[in-house]
């Protein structure tokens, strides 16, 4: 049997198949390419892979009503997950087409919009995040004040 592939060999390989695969199919298929890697090399990884996601999404879920990358970090973890759950890569490959389509009528929108509403929405997220920033200063402040 031949030695597995290293760390970062993975994460390269991994990343390589995410990027090369086609919008709405490339979580299914870097699931079977590390379906190779498990018939070739044992399920070496799969336990580490599986833990390591869980916690992203674990982690994420936990950070989201903070400010920062909640979201972001539950997303990584459900891609690590997708390359070891065939149900979790289907399900991220259709959040992918339907955030895609989103994400084009939203750039679609803002294009379109005219000056004011461009300066009303900025104006509008600029005081959800500083009242979500101070919010949550206020509640770090009471939680170590007592």
């Amino acid at each position: 049997m031949t030695k597995p592939p290293g760390f970062w060999t993975r994460l390269k390989e991994n990343m390589r198949h995410l990027k090369e695969g086609a919008p709405g199919s490339r979580f299914l298929d870097c699931f079977h390419y590390k379906r190779k890697l498990r018939d070739r090399y044992g399920s070496v990884f799969q336990i580490v892979d599986t833990c390591l996601g869980l916690g992203l999404v674990v982690g994420g879920l936990i950070m989201v009503p903070l400010p920062g990358p909640g979201w972001i970090i539950v997303g990584l973890g459900f891609a690590l997950l997708a390359g070891e759950s065939e149900r979790v890569a289907r399900f991220m490959d259709r959040q992918e087409r339907v955030l895609r389509i989103v994400g084009s009528k939203t750039r679609r929108g803002w294009t379109n919009a005219s000056l004011m509403v461009k300066s009303l929405i900025a104006i509008t997220s600029g005081a959800l995040v500083g009242s979500a920033g101070y919010g949550a200063f206020l509640i770090l402040q009471n939680h170590f004040a007592n």
